[in-house]
């Protein structure tokens, strides 16, 4: 189940990530990017809780491309090390 789960995340992170990136270099424009809006939001889900001043608005403007496109892959790298971490232990106890 946990292989299932980190496959699942780590295919997120692979399409979403890129879209996100994508939506911003590629269609920048002066009016509303919603693509990028969409990227935004479910990168910054994905990379809770390191997004959370993206989301809550307190995350400076400077900034505030970097975080989604970086807080998703390091809850990725996470629940890898958590998962590997987990079976090590449950094999040692058997």
């Amino acid at each position: 189940m946990r292989k299932l789960l980190l496959g699942l995340h780590a295919t997120f992170i692979v399409l979403v990530v890129p879209y996100y990136v994508a939506s911003i270099t590629i269609y920048a424009t002066p009016d509303a990017n919603i693509g990028a809006g969409l990227g935004i939001m479910a990168t910054g889900a994905a990379g809770l809780p390191w997004s959370w001043p993206l989301l809550n608005g307190t995350c400076p403007s400077a900034r505030s491309f970097f975080f989604p496109a970086a807080t998703a892959p390091v809850n990725l790298v996470l629940h890898w090390a958590i998962g590997a971490w987990l079976a090590r232990r449950s094999s040692r106890e058997m």
